[in-house]
């Protein structure tokens, strides 16, 4: 086998390796969303839950959470030979986290209130004094002064509810990066489920006596169960942290991490931003937004990010001037099999859109109009996917390169282009406007990735690059046809069908459109299918090839 068959199979099977590990996350990430619209629809308590469990996460992702890839793995691994020296660094890294994290808690604990009318200012009393530009929609949302303290009121509660996740969060992440680095990442695999199963669980058993508090509580829970989960196999890698404030290899560590965490404050501050304007839109906004994001997160997760992973080991070995022409045909597999993938998918979620809402949330307290408010997003969200999909894989080829500022500064430029169009469509659409700006942002930034990255490498996606894209925009292009058929037939002609008809349309239907794509790729003998197919179990795998 020769060394690009080989690096391309290896790149397939890392990428079914870690797709396989997300799955179960996934599901359970949607059904803590349903669970969510299940019990609170589309309503500013359940804004209120999606802006105070924001506020832990943020502070997780931009003091930690980017280190334990850019730097404590990496780092960890060069000690986990001797043990005695790793049980140090282990305890020296546990001790700064749990400093720097605590006190950060404390301190944003008691300057909740002002946090969070910075982070959701239209929740406050007088929302038009509050918010620099309010939409039309958010006037018509603003009921009344006192439900608007309220709801400022509730937010900060479920805030400092939510708060100390943050330190517990952080200390399963230094926990996760040791036991990957000591090669037992079954334990961290599971984190995400256990974090989902918690949440899930507490509001389920606790929401008639403590109302959307029970969600914050199990963000709470959540966090403590993904630390407990993982000692025992700290337990068994002998592992025996010492308490220390400080060890040799911290300041490297926190060198590693300084470039990463400026990109982090960028993609923080875009965050911030986002929640503060949707919140003048209205109170319901940032809930019917995040059910939507959840939704066009799966397949990003499920595959752009997936591939990416996957082929980051392969390009970061091949980062030298002398290996660019492997680097690039890497990077050029890794763009194909994400379009070959992600273009179906685009169609199957614009065209569907309603009916996917309708299916995953339309229950309880989720009602019609919640679906068409959360289906208009999950629409102006979908246009993003292609090249999002893409994204994640050019900004890893940059820090294959050890190449961290460009992405930092394409990100700020992203927040131009976010600006650009939230703030004159803010007013006359109000939500949706800033959906809108967001699929820019998102696009816009992987464009400038995309352009950069061919200047670099003398264009992206290889020879016959063209033939290929019109080979699965063809295929695309009949899945969206098909599924256009299919939504008049179970809307119009069999008049839904209830949830029986919404199952057989989305899951059935999807599933036969997504193989009757893949038997087009296969007539049109695309080489990328049979890349594909290393992807697939072994008997499927055969099938393919015959």
């Amino acid at each position: 086998m020769s060394a690009s068959v080989s690096t391309d199979v290896i790149m397939a099977r890392a990428a079914v390796v870690l797709l396989l590990s997300n799955v179960l996350s996934r599901i359970l990430g949607l059904v803590r969303e349903q669970t969510i619209a299940y019990l609170f629809g589309v309503s500013g308590a359940a804004s209120s839950f999606v802006a105070a469990s924001q506020v832990p996460t943020m502070v997780y992702d931009l003091l930690l959470g980017g280190a334990v890839t850019a730097a404590l793995v990496p780092v960890f691994a060069d000690y986990a030979r001797n043990n005695r020296e790793f049980s140090a660094l282990f305890g020296a890294m546990l001790a700064l986290a749990a400093v720097v994290l605590g006190g950060m808690v404390i301190v944003l604990s008691v300057f909740a209130e002002p946090l969070v009318r910075i982070l959701v200012p239209g929740f406050a009393a007088n929302l038009a004094d509050q918010c620099l530009i309010s939409s039309q929609t958010a006037t018509v949302a603003a009921t009344s002064a006192s439900a608007g303290s309220e709801l400022l009121a509730q937010t900060v509660g479920l805030t400092r509810l939510a708060l100390p996740a943050a330190a517990f969060l952080g200390l399963s992440g230094v926990v996760n990066a040791a036991l990957y680095a000591g090669q037992r990442p079954h334990y961290p695999a599971f984190c995400a489920a256990v974090y989902n199963v918690c949440i899930i669980l507490t509001a389920l058993l606790f929401v008639g006596r403590f109302g959307v508090a029970s969600l914050a509580l199990g963000v709470l829970v959540g966090s403590v169960g993904q630390l407990i989960f993982q000692l025992p196999g700290l337990w068994r890698m002998g592992l025996r942290p010492r308490v220390a404030l400080s060890h040799p290899a911290v300041p490297r560590i926190l060198r590693l991490y300084a470039p990463v965490f400026a990109g982090l404050i960028i993609t923080q501050f875009a965050i911030v931003l986002d929640r503060n304007l949707a919140s003048c839109t209205g109170q319901d906004s940032i809930a019917a937004m995040n059910y939507a994001t959840r939704l066009v997160q799966l397949p990003l997760g499920l595959v752009g990010s997936a591939i990416a992973l996957a082929v980051l080991p392969l390009l970061a070995a091949e980062e030298s001037v002398a290996n660019l022409e492997n680097f690039r045909r890497i990077l050029n597999q890794g763009v194909r099999l994400i379009l070959l993938l992600m273009l179906p998918i685009f169609a199957l979620m614009l065209i569907w859109h309603w009916p996917i809402v309708e299916l995953v949330y339309q229950r309880g307290a989720f009602d019609a109009a919640d679906a068409e408010a959360t289906g208009l997003a999950l629409f102006l969200y979908s246009w993003q996917l292609p090249l999002t999909g893409l994204d994640q894989l050019f900004i890893f080829a940059y820090y294959a390169r050890k190449n961290t500022r460009t992405p930092v500064l394409v990100g700020i430029l992203g927040i131009g282009f976010y600006l650009a169009v939230a703030l004159p469509l803010l007013q006359p659409l109000g939500m949706p406007g800033l959906v809108l700006a967001n699929t820019v942002q998102n696009s816009g930034h992987a464009l400038v990735m995309l352009w950069l990255l061919s200047r670099f490498l003398g264009g992206v996606g290889g020879e016959g690059f063209g033939r290929f894209i019109v080979t699965i925009g063809t295929g695309t292009l009949f899945v969206a046809l098909a599924a256009g058929g299919m939504l008049y037939v179970q809307r119009v002609l069999t008049d839904g069908g209830g949830t029986v008809g919404l199952l057989a349309l989305v899951v059935g239907g999807g599933g036969l459109l997504l193989l009757a794509y893949l038997g087009m790729l296969r007539l049109f003998k695309l080489p990328e299918l049979a890349l594909l197919a290393e992807m697939a179990p072994a008997p499927f795998r055969a099938a393919v090839r015959r």
